[in-house]
């Protein structure tokens, strides 16, 4: 019926002459071992193509490292043409893929000692030079007397999840340096905000004071002296107030380009051992900004590339218009609006990673003691977060400092230059109605303007003032 499978002798049996006379037969039923025979190729049809198809590398090797047998896939991956063409290799190809030889040490012992590994990560060469990061699970194959026969492993292309892996720790750095100037911005605003209300008093009492002695007093050198360091703190303060973000901005359309060249041209009469380059795209939009606090971002931004380049250098200056893609206006918690990039790049001497973590932090600097406040950077900060922007470095040691602005773009022309500030009045007529919870600045502008014979009432707030 086709069910049994037999092997069969037949012995002819002749006479004396020769001639066969009969045939003697015997047969024996391999039916049990032809099927574990059909079993048997199966199972290796089923292995070869389950190891021909898979999409992990597949392979054996010696101990010392040269390849016995590889799948297309592993071969596909290290960028050679077939697996016959990966094996052929004479060298010890299988330990000198890896980046880091520790890696390969690492791998080995565990081979040994313990004998197995699972989720060994490395980063490994490709035939080309390329690289890329690996995921193996492997094992030690010994005899029945325990020596080590070959080593059987499987590559898992991790790429992908490494480079996840490392954009999701990047946003997190980032994540958390933001929270930490925002908390950071909120104790030196308020911080600020008092000091300056101090100062204010002090320099207010002390202009009343020089009237009151009058030009030919002995004093007035000392009072000028002092109103001048007040003058100092009160510079601090506003630095602090425009870092967290609370200081007063007029923002108009401006001209990027001009207000560019005014600020690097007054800059480069300073040094003229540093060469500036611009680059700045034609008709570029006009930028949403404060021109006092545009121009005060980047003197603080060209004084600081000039410090990195004691012996001179070059500084890049270069802007073009940008439209952020969706993903990036999120990450960067940004409005949906046109920009501009400007980009501020030197050849100095570079910061560390330590140094560029904490750039924008107030009263973070690197210089000599008394050569710097550290508010510089953190003011820009501010300034620039205050108006809708961003401001981002990029820096290695040796390799020069990029600062990265983003400014917010508009399409109305730009304004002209701002007027220049009136002069105090020294005397007026009429009636000031001041208003204001200090009780010392409004103690104190009431006896400025007495002084400039206007009528004061004053009131300490809304319902007092109606």
């Amino acid at each position: 019926d086709g069910d049994r499978y037999y092997v069969t002798t037949i012995t002819p049996l002749r006479d004396a002459q020769g001639q066969v006379t009969m045939a003697l037969c015997s047969s024996k039923e391999i039916t049990r071992r032809k099927r574990a025979e059909e079993a048997l190729r199966e199972s290796e049809e089923r292995y070869r193509s389950f190891v021909e198809q898979a999409r992990e590398g597949i392979y054996q090797t010696t101990p010392d490292g040269r390849y016995l047998s590889a799948n297309p896939a592993l071969a596909r991956m290290f960028g050679y043409a077939s697996p016959e063409e990966l094996v052929a290799q004479v060298t010890d190809l299988a330990t000198q893929i890896y980046v880091r030889a520790e890696d390969r040490e690492h791998l080995t012992a565990a081979l040994i000692d313990p004998g197995h590994v699972e989720g060994f990560e490395a980063e490994v060469r490709r035939r080309d030079g390329t690289t890329f990061w690996i995921s193996i699970n492997a094992h030690a194959v010994r005899d029945a007397e325990g020596r080590l026969l070959r080593f059987e492993a499987t590559h898992t292309d991790i790429s992908e999840r490494k480079r996840a892996e490392e954009e999701r720790a990047r946003l997190q750095a980032e994540l958390f340096q933001a929270q930490k100037l925002e908390a950071i911005g909120t104790l030196a605003g308020g911080v600020a905000h008092d000091f300056n209300n101090i100062l204010g008093g002090i320099l207010g009492r002390l202009s009343l004071l020089r009237l009151d002695l009058g030009e030919e007093s002995p004093h007035q050198g000392e009072l000028q002296e002092m109103m001048a360091l007040v003058e100092r703190g009160a510079d601090l303060a506003r630095q602090l107030l425009g870092f967290a973000r609370r200081g007063k901005y007029d923002a108009r359309p401006l001209d990027l380009a001009r207000v560019v060249e005014k600020t690097s041209a007054m800059f480069g009469r300073t040094r003229r051992d540093i060469t500036i380059q611009l680059d700045l795209a034609p008709e570029l939009p006009a930028v949403v900004m404060d021109h006092t606090q545009l121009e005060q971002v980047l003197l603080n931004l060209f004084l600081n590339a000039g410090q990195a380049m004691q012996d001179g250098g070059r500084l890049l200056l270069r802007a073009a218009p940008v439209r952020l893609s969706d993903a990036e206006t999120v990450l960067h918690g940004l409005a949906v609006r046109p920009f501009v990039r400007l980009v501020v790049a030197d050849t100095g001497v570079g910061m560390d990673a330590a140094t560029r973590a904490r750039i924008f932090e107030p009263f973070f600097t690197t210089k000599a003691p008394g050569q710097g406040t550290g508010l510089g950077l953190a003011s820009a900060y501010g300034i620039l977060k205050h108006h809708g922007g961003l401001i981002e470095v990029d820096s290695e040691p040796g390799a020069g400092t990029t600062f990265t602005l983003l400014l917010p773009a508009c399409e109305q022309r730009p304004a002209g230059e701002p007027p220049p500030a009136r002069a105090a009045l020294e005397q007026g007529r009429g009636t000031v109605l001041i208003v204001d919870d200090e009780e010392q600045m409004v103690r104190l502008c009431e006896r400025m303007l007495a002084r400039m014979g206007y009528q004061v009432v004053t009131a300490a707030g809304g319902a007092g003032a109606i």
